[in-house]
């Protein structure tokens, strides 16, 4: 297949195979209340803690308007 004209795109693989009973979410972003940021930010840490629990994080944040 050629990637070189206007309409070619590569295939996109739609099965995403999860590893164990559940995968937990490698990464993750999104907006919410600060209110509700601390109590979602836990429950996806221990949930990545439970099947990684050697896993390397990096956690940034910002205030957007």
């Amino acid at each position: 297949m050629s990637l070189n004209n206007g309409t070619a795109q590569p295939p996109v693989s739609t099965s995403h195979p999860l590893p164990g009973p559940r995968a937990a979410r490698r990464s993750g972003g999104g907006r919410a209340k600060a209110s509700q940021v601390i109590a979602q930010l836990r429950a996806e840490l221990d949930e990545l803690t439970a099947t990684e629990p050697d896993a390397t994080v990096e956690i940034s944040w910002r205030v957007v308007e």
